[in-house]
């Protein structure tokens, strides 16, 4: 998968010990990222002080809300299986 002309990463799952090392290494890459998560753990608390915003309502509305005004072929979706 290519990913030149990516600028947006969401992620599914963002405060996970994998998932959080991803949204970590796009940041640096300078993607713009940001996403969901069910617990407000403390790495979700660190993510957030590195200036992720991270969402926790699990709602496709409030998705398609974050994601609406991004070109589809500037975003990337990014969700991890531990999501049912």
């Amino acid at each position: 998968m290519k990913l030149t002309g990516i600028k947006f990463i969401y992620m599914l799952g963002i405060g996970g010990i994998g998932m959080s090392a991803l949204a970590r290494y796009f940041k640096c890459k300078g993607n713009n990222v940001f996403g969901y998560d069910k617990v407000h753990s403390d790495l979700c608390k660190e993510l957030e002080l590195e200036g992720f915003k991270i969402r926790y309502k699990l709602n496709v509305r409030d998705m398609l809300d974050c994601i609406k005004d991004i070109p589809s072929d500037q975003l990337l979706i990014i969700y991890t299986p531990a999501i049912p």
